[in-house]
């Protein structure tokens, strides 16, 4: 996912400091995601794909992975549901979502 962060981040024409600042986070974390020592959470990959006007299964990874393991995709249908109400409803599916290897 990291990788996909910054391809994605490199095509805007974003610094590290501007994803960050446009994501409410520390420029520090960006490059943690980049580097895959961090991912980011669900809410957090929801804002990636906005701000980068693409699919939320292309920020994680798995648009182009035709092998998807059933945790994975109880994980895609959790995040498709999570993009479509508001994000304090969702706070109760983040939960659930703590406790599957997504």
């Amino acid at each position: 996912m990291g990788e996909k962060i910054k391809q994605l981040r490199k095509r805007f024409n974003m610094t590290q400091q501007q994803l960050a600042d446009a994501l409410n986070v520390q420029k520090g974390t960006v490059s943690m995601w980049e580097l895959g020592k961090r991912t980011p959470d669900v809410a957090t990959v929801i804002k990636l794909a906005d701000a980068f006007k693409v699919d939320i299964l292309e920020i994680i990874g798995t648009k182009h992975n035709p092998v998807i393991t059933p945790v994975q995709e109880n994980c895609i249908n959790i995040i498709k549901t999570l993009s479509d109400i508001p994000l304090i409803k969702a706070e109760a599916y983040l939960s659930a979502l703590k406790d599957l290897s997504c």
